[in-house]
């Protein structure tokens, strides 16, 4: 019960900090263009490309409690924290 507690709370300040800011540019005709290298939304667009939300996010707390039990488990956190690491704002890659 106790653990339960820790996720949700955790969980909601992870919903504060990183709600709106895992996103990624994807598109197969950026053959010249590195997607890291697109920084913000309008850029994505600009260059033709679909600015999609990653599977692994805190959007809702629905995500964010099955990220903490996944990050508890040692289930692929490393990239889990490297995306969060990399986000920089609302509509920024």
């Amino acid at each position: 019960m106790l653990v339960l507690l820790i996720y949700t709370i955790f969980g909601i300040i992870a919903i504060n900090f990183f709600k709106g800011r895992l996103y990624e540019c994807k598109n197969v005709n950026m053959e010249n263009i590195d997607p890291n290298k697109v920084l913000n939304m309008y850029e994505c667009y600009n260059y033709g490309g679909q600015w999609t939300v990653i599977v692994e996010n805190f959007n809702d707390f629905g995500n964010a409690f099955k990220l903490m039990f996944m990050m508890a488990q040692a289930v692929n956190w490393q990239s889990i924290m490297l995306t969060s690491i990399k986000s920089e704002g609302i509509s920024l890659g």
